[in-house]
């Protein structure tokens, strides 16, 4: 399609214009025109590519305290903002794109017209204002995020940007409270309660990349780093915060309670040996510890960490094993739970998927091995002795006692239950038919 002679016109006209001023910059001083081709070129990009800018400001917002220039009401994040805004008015006018709506910016909206009508009773109005013109500048950011970010690649993209920029300010903060003394983790925020509540926050963010994006071990090593970084500012807050997403996830089933109740003992046992450790409080002053010997001590502390570091690495193959076998893709499945196995080999789970696929392609004694594996690992798990009845089911062995063990493990499960009754008969080939046709506690 032929553009329009009128914006020919126009775009013949505005050429002209940029050229005979940079001709006039040019014989006035060569260095401002290099200046004005340098600031149009950055300008031009900032205004036309709108998701990048957002990207940009995801990036230097946990620095806004360093980034105070040129002065606390006029900073970069500030001024990143407005080009945002300005960005997206341009990809608008230009493109005249539709308005993105989604329930949460119905109840963010909801909430902004709640914090309006409180300032109407507010017995403080100019400490009010300043606070609400800080909830509207949130909402007008999340307007635009969701604008900017309508699908899952940019939204993925955005959590990244974020994860790492708070991974840095984690370790910039921990580095600092390790070398200064007598500091807490305070970050490029100045307060240390605000910059744990920021660190709490970015905590879940990371643990999702860990679980469903690659590498997983970079988004491992930032969930470590935001960790510590959040003890060491050491504020009671953000850990109840902390515990708070902590009991959700396990209500909502997605944190396993062994993963968590293993994490812990990992964290009480560090934090009992630092009060075993500690001075009482009538004793003399002690000799400063050296920082070198505090950064040490620092890393022993991560050391310690990489257990559930592993844990965190080898959950994202699994769940990508489950989801494999449930569509019926063993080949996928069997390769998704190895992986997760040589990461970390201790946990059942990625056995029982083996020992399932293997039953599917006709192979009853590699399974018998794998499940067999599988409750070596955790005695304890019923579904590990259910999947054993099934596969010893599949290769016409008695499935009756690993059934009474996994009934007796987990005695309510409808699906224990329909198992033992379907298997009550004393014919192996019944057996056989009957486990290709047993529910999975996977499925």
């Amino acid at each position: 399609m032929m553009p329009r002679p009128d914006a020919g016109h126009a775009l013949a006209l505005g050429a002209v214009s940029c050229a005979v001023g940079l001709a006039y910059a040019t014989a006035i001083h060569p260095l401002l025109s290099l200046g004005l081709v340098g600031g149009a070129a950055v300008g031009y990009l900032v205004l036309a590519y709108a998701p990048g800018m957002l990207l940009v400001l995801v990036a230097i917002l946990p620095w806004e305290g360093v980034l105070a220039y040129p002065s606390e009401q006029v900073s970069v994040v500030k001024i990143a903002g407005v080009l945002l805004g300005g960005a997206y008015l341009l990809r608008v006018a230009a493109s005249r794109a539709p308005v993105q709506s989604t329930k949460t910016v119905l109840v963010v909206g909801a909430f902004l017209a709640l914090v309006l009508l409180s300032l109407m009773f507010s017995p403080d109005l100019p400490a009010s204002i300043a606070k609400t013109l800080r909830y509207i500048l949130f909402a007008i950011f999340f307007f635009l995020l969701v604008q900017l970010a309508p699908d899952r690649a940019m939204v993925v993209r955005v959590l990244k940007t974020f994860v790492l920029s708070m991974t840095v300010a984690a370790a910039y903060g921990t580095v600092l409270a390790l070398t200064v003394e007598g500091a807490f983790a305070a970050g490029p925020v100045e307060d240390p309660n605000d910059f744990a509540y920021l660190l709490v926050t970015s905590l879940p963010l990371a643990v999702y990349l860990a679980l469903e994006e690659r590498p997983r071990g970079l988004w491992a090593f930032c969930v470590v780093v935001l960790f510590a970084g959040m003890l060491a500012t050491v504020s009671r807050g953000a850990l109840a915060g902390l515990a708070g997403v902590l009991v959700w996830a396990v209500a909502t089933r997605r944190l396993p309670l062994r993963g968590l109740v293993a994490a812990g003992a990992l964290v009480g046992a560090v934090v009992i040996l630092g009060l075993a450790l500690a001075a009482p409080a009538d004793a003399p002053p002690a000799r400063a510890v050296p920082a070198p010997a505090r950064i040490v001590m620092a890393l022993g502390c991560l050391a310690l960490a990489l257990v559930p570091a592993q844990v965190l690495l080898s959950e994202g193959p699994l769940r990508e094993s489950a989801r494999a076998f449930a569509r019926g893709d063993c080949a996928t499945a069997i390769d998704r739970a190895l992986r997760s196995t040589s990461v970390f080999g201790v946990r059942p789970e990625p056995f029982i998927v083996l020992g399932y696929c293997d039953v599917r392609i006709g192979r009853p004694d590699l399974a018998l091995r794998a499940l067999t594996n599988a409750v070596r690992r955790d005695p304890d798990n019923w579904e590990a002795h259910y999947g054993l009845a099934l596969v010893r089911a599949a290769a016409g062995q008695d499935p009756r006692p690993r059934l009474r063990i996994a009934q007796r493990l987990n005695p309510l499960d409808p699906l224990v239950y329909r198992a033992t009754r379907l298997f009550a008969t004393n014919d192996p080939q019944q057996w056989k038919r009957r486990a290709l046709t047993a529910r999975l506690p996977i499925q």
